[in-house]
């Protein structure tokens, strides 16, 4: 008894004399706790950790309180930030002092996250220096390792030594290495395998569960886990289960954070984590599992996943469109498309990918550069967000939130806060910066009652009285995102443009004068300039003047001009170039009111000539379609046949295209390739396609074929990028996408249906931003926002 209570008065006098309560180890928090607290995350980059002004500190974490978070990703984080052991201490002290601040806010269920990342030190990329590279990226050199490491891991703690991150990276000779010439990520990365790289991992992670920190993000676990997933030990033998090394390094996480360890003075005044435990997660679109045997129990080593967004970038763009400056948008895809861009999105390989968030990492200087990136437009992600007019970055989280709920409802979006930023941009991106709306979209976006959008309506005045306006013709995009139409009533051309700095942002309509005989046709030649079928068959344009700001008719007949008025329609113009840059020439294709192929050029000299192909054309819409200059494709006899300029003649391609009906359309979104894609409906109401390459050498067909799951389509196709359409079913619109996937039977095309349209009655034309207008069942003109989500 005596020895007991002796026992008893060593360890109090022992907790007095560190000055550290033990806590009480909790349960691991459960899937549902875990979720409920990710449906509130967001990331803040460094609030805790950068040293960085105060008030602005103060601002951010005020701003994060007031939309009530309950997630704080990245607050704290090392990527070469200190150098020597007084920056490290004072780093730790940073964060946990901050992380007090945010767990003081009005929020109980709160956790604040920190980074482990897969940094160690930057790469040489100069072949003539070492592979490693200077002093000051190699500041783990100087980083004490601590005797609780030490301790923890066996080693000698007699001697004091630093980390090493020759001893930590993957050795310079390891084939394995997964940065060894990736441009994108020019450092090293730690090989989990090795000693020293699982102490200093433990380091930085016990180290920041001691700042009350209780989630940490282990960054892209995949590329440190290399030689781990194969099983391989520090020496290159084959001699463990898979993660082997993971586990053993979870482990002590996961028992440091429930009992803390022997030796550390924690900044909490606690032994182990807050609550005794710690959330981990990582960068990883399938789960990471140990498994003991080969028939031992799978137990996946992570509580949960996130990923980079990977949204993809739409293949048009810089239009201001509803935002009055360019948007470079994006749009998300779903799981099914087997994409680089689709995150994985909702993927059964791993259920649990519970987050997604906007990534920094490295971009492109020229940004937005389409032709050499489809992702991000060549930004890294929170760098395209940033470059955005804030209104759409703020109508974007909406999107994203509203199309996870439909697509992948397990997965949240973790809101952009602060981040840094790449490229021509610097600094931080802050969601709280003056004048930003992000901040109220995120609080009402998790207000228990969120106020419903509905991204389709009328185009029309602002007042509720105005009246519903009706077309008579097709409709036509200009390129600020400006819409016309011929109107119903009065047979005049009507135009459209929201006014996004009105007060509220709203529809202002006009009318372009002296134009009283537009019978349909519009199309633009270029900004400024519309051209349109007259009632008296003739092809006539307006042009758009600066001084006085006015549009001016013109015709393209004169008395020197022999251009006959035989326009039956299908005006179409001669482009080249693939789909972001396409431009249009003054040659206008047309249907003759005799069903032949003519078209009228613009000369040299302004005057205007008129020539006939001699061709028969078919009556359907869209029977024309021009793919490349000296090129011009069309329907005759539900053929679809291709003429091309050989000389000064026009000559026919042999070969034709059998059950084409009309509504060409034309992909061409590889830039330094002549090879197109016609769409096509087809005889029995579904969408053909058929490859034609109309090089000078060798020009031909090729590839014949049907988009699945398009029977019924009818109205215009349009290509909004690599194998995408969007086209007409009944009175919906509905769109199509070619998936890929690892085994070529397995791909084909994936159909969506936009769930917010009901009362498509045609006249489909998209805006660059994805934005759509079309007419309504009576005529009506309508829109239909980028933010419509397809189910």
């Amino acid at each position: 008894m005596k020895s007991a209570l002796l026992l008893l008065l060593l360890a109090f006098l022992g907790l007095r004399a560190t000055g550290q309560a033990r806590v009480q180890p909790a349960a691991p928090i459960s899937d549902a706790a875990l979720q409920r607290v990710l449906r509130k995350a967001i990331s803040m980059q460094g609030v805790c950790s950068d040293r960085y002004a105060e008030a602005t500190r103060t601002q951010d974490i005020a701003a994060v309180n007031t939309t009530g978070a309950r997630f704080i990703g990245r607050a704290a984080y090392w990527w070469n930030t200190t150098y020597g052991d007084a920056e490290e201490q004072a780093h730790f002290r940073r964060s946990y002092r901050n992380t007090r601040a945010l767990l003081s806010g009005p929020v109980p269920e709160r956790i604040v996250q920190a980074g482990v990342f897969e940094f160690i030190a930057g790469r040489e990329t100069d072949p003539t220096k070492s592979t490693y590279g200077g002093p000051t990226t190699f500041n783990a050199d100087v980083i004490t390792i601590p005797k609780w490491v030490l301790q923890a891991w066996g080693q000698p703690t007699a001697v004091r030594r630093t980390f090493s991150a020759a001893d930590i990276a993957y050795r310079r000779s390891d084939p394995n290495d997964p940065t060894a010439t990736d441009k994108e990520q020019p450092f090293l990365v730690p090989d989990v395998t090795r000693l020293q790289a699982r102490m200093w991992l433990y380091y930085r992670a016990c180290s920041y569960l001691a700042a009350d920190m209780e989630a940490l993000h282990m960054g892209q676990w995949n590329t440190m886990a290399v030689n781990d997933a194969r099983g391989l030990d520090e020496g290159g033998a084959a001699v463990h289960p898979p993660y082997y090394y993971t586990r053993e390094l979870f482990r002590k996480i996961r028992d440091f954070a429930a009992h803390g360890t022997p030796g550390f003075p924690q900044l909490n005044q606690r032994r182990g984590a807050r609550r005794g435990f710690v959330v981990l997660d990582c960068h990883s679109r399938r789960p990471i599992l140990f498994r003991a045997g080969a028939s031992g129990v799978a137990t996946d080593l992570f509580d949960f996943y996130s990923s980079p967004i990977s949204a993809e970038g739409i293949l048009t763009g810089g239009t201001p469109s509803f935002y009055g400056a360019p948007v470079f948008g994006t749009q998300l895809i779903r799981n099914q498309c087997s994409s680089e861009f689709n995150s994985g999105l909702g993927s059964p390989d791993n259920p649990r990918l519970w987050l997604v968030e906007l990534d920094n990492s490295l971009s492109d200087p020229a940004a937005p550069n389409p032709a050499a990136h489809k992702r991000m437009w060549g930004w890294d992600e929170i760098s395209w967000f940033a470059a955005q007019p804030r209104a759409y970055r703020a109508d974007w989280l909406r999107y994203v939130h509203g199309w996870l709920q439909c697509n992948a409802p397990a997965v949240r979006l973790q809101m952009p806060g602060r981040r840094k930023l790449s490229g021509a941009q610097s600094g931080y991106y802050r969601f709280n910066a003056p004048g930003n709306p992000e901040v109220q979209r995120i609080k009402a976006l998790w207000s228990p009652a969120p106020a419903t959008y509905f991204p389709a309506g009328p185009v029309r005045a602002h007042h509720p009285s105005s009246p519903v306006n009706t077309a008579a013709s097709n409709l036509a995009v200009e390129a600020d995102g400006s819409l016309f139409w011929v109107d119903a009533g009065s047979g005049l051309i009507r135009y459209a443009r929201w006014d996004a700095a009105a007060a509220p942002p709203q529809w202002k309509l006009g009318t372009i004068p002296d134009v009283t005989n537009a019978a349909g046709d519009l199309l633009f030649l270029r900004a400024g300039l519309l051209f349109y079928r007259t009632t008296d068959h003739k092809v006539a344009y307006c042009e758009y003047q600066a001084a006085p700001k006015s549009w001016r008719p013109r015709v393209t007949d004169s008395a020197t001009s022999a251009v006959p008025a035989n326009v039956g329609g299908d005006l179409v113009f001669e482009s080249s170039g693939w789909l972001q840059q396409r431009t249009n020439t003054p040659t206008v294709f047309y249907r003759s009111t005799r069903g032949q192929l003519d078209y009228v050029q613009q000369q040299p000299d302004g005057t205007w000539a008129h020539a006939t192909l001699n061709v028969a054309v078919d009556s359907a819409a869209g029977a024309i379609a021009c793919p490349a200059p000296g090129t011009v494709a069309y329907v005759a006899n539900h053929q679809l046949k291709v003429l091309r300029l050989v000389g000064g003649a026009w000559e026919p391609v042999p070969g034709v295209v059998r059950d084409a009906v009309g509504s060409l359309a034309v992909e061409q979104t590889n830039p330094d390739s002549e090879d197109v894609v016609f769409y096509y409906h087809t005889q029995a109401g579904s969408i053909g396609s058929a490859r034609y390459n109309y090089g000078a050498a060798t020009p031909g067909w090729g590839a014949h074929t049907v988009v699945t799951g398009t029977e019924g389509a009818r109205g215009p196709i349009i290509v909004t990028g690599s194998s995408a359409l969007l086209y007409q079913r009944g009175h919906h619109i509905r769109s199509a996408r070619w998936c890929p996937a690892p085994e070529p039977a397995a791909a084909g095309w994936v159909g969506e249906q936009y769930g917010a349209v009901q009362n498509c009655g045609g006249g489909l034309v998209r805006q660059a931003d994805n934005s759509l207008y079309y007419l309504g069942l009576h005529g009506e003109v309508r829109y239909l926002t980028w933010e419509a989500i397809r189910d």
